[in-house]
């Protein structure tokens, strides 16, 4: 009799345990159900749930993995990346990890951190991962770099021709000196953004500082030093004038940005990998 009790014993105790693996791989499907869904927030609110400690270690990075991603979606970054780092044993989900936080750095203009990234990145085709490794270049602006890499090989590279537009575009860039500007603008105000190619930015500037110049000239002509015309002119006169001359200076550094926005955009829009 005693021998039959420990069998039924023993019988339950695997039962439950084979029914609590069963529960634990239809909650990690659920959780790849949800992800196919883009049901980020759900995914984060189930994993709470469960017990991560009972999951086999690939379990445990797949999990890991869904979780991270969830929370790189809703754009949680720092949490995202705590689950990334969980990771152990899956090489495709730490190269999908590392796909997703390239992506990242990427789309907040982090580039050194991007190549860190895809460093890590394992893709079928090689030419595929030169293409992004010489895109970073180009967008960082290392052009140096760049040519470097062309020497070795030029063409054999996925998306070339968006790396040559780009390229090509890049050298017949040329940068507008923030220096010149504010010198420029210092002998006629306004002339420093109309150097930045701004021209109606400049005629804003000329018309207040040469009035107010003019106000200041007419009122110490009429009374000297004593006219309050003078005083209160030649002040604002004076706050203008610096103003232009540092305005003209942030022009010609946004121009600079805006034609190199420009010149990326194309490349910027083909840069992430895709990922399921």
């Amino acid at each position: 009799m005693k021998k039959y009790i420990i069998y039924i014993f023993i019988l339950i105790f695997f039962t439950k345990i084979s029914l609590a693996q069963e529960q634990y791989i239809y909650e990690l499907k659920f959780v790849k159900h949800l992800n196919k869904n883009l049901l980020f927030g759900d995914i984060i609110a189930n994993s709470k749930y469960i017990d991560f400690a009972k999951l086999t270690i690939y379990e445990q990075d797949s999990l890991n993995y869904y979780v991270g991603k969830a929370y790189y979606k809703l754009n949680i970054i720092d949490t995202s990346t705590i689950f990334f780092d969980k990771i152990k044993l899956s090489q495709e989900l730490i190269s999908k990890s590392n796909i997703l936080n390239f992506n990242y750095f990427v789309d907040n203009y982090k580039f050194t951190e991007a190549e860190k990234s895809l460093s890590k990145i394992n893709l079928n085709d090689n030419h595929k991962k030169e293409f992004y490794a010489r895109g970073i270049l180009l967008l960082n602006n290392r052009i140096s770099n760049y040519e470097a890499k062309l020497t070795i090989n030029p063409k054999a590279v996925y998306k070339q021709e968006i790396l040559d537009l780009t390229y090509e575009k890049y050298k017949l860039f040329k940068r507008k000196s923030p220096v010149l500007a504010g010198v420029l603008s210092s002998v006629i105000p306004g002339l420093g953004r109309v150097y930045a190619n701004k021209p109606l930015h400049g005629l804003v500037s000329f018309v207040p500082v040469t009035w107010f110049g003019y106000s200041a000239y007419e009122g110490y002509n009429n009374n000297g030093f004593n006219s309050p015309n003078f005083y209160i002119f030649s002040s604002l006169f004076t706050i203008f004038y610096i103003g232009n001359i540092w305005g003209s200076v942030f022009t010609a550094k946004n121009r600079n940005e805006e034609r190199v926005y420009e010149i990326n955009e194309e490349l910027f829009n083909n840069i992430n990998i895709p990922i399921d």
